[in-house]
């Protein structure tokens, strides 16, 4: 029998772009600082537009 993932389960699609300029350097330590917090590029830019701070996984 095939489980279907309740809709209450289902996260939204991301599907909008938001474009942000910045310099070579800048996006480096930006990388940087994703990869230090253990978090996907764009998942860690989310987090710091919505909320200010990303915190690191452990």
């Amino acid at each position: 029998m095939e489980r279907h993932p309740n809709t209450e389960d289902k996260k939204p699609n991301k599907t909008t772009f938001i474009k942000v300029r910045c310099t070579a350097e800048e996006k480096e330590r930006i990388r940087s600082r994703a990869t230090n917090a253990g978090r996907k590029y764009s998942d860690y830019c989310r987090e710091m537009l919505l909320s200010g701070s990303v915190i690191a996984v452990p």
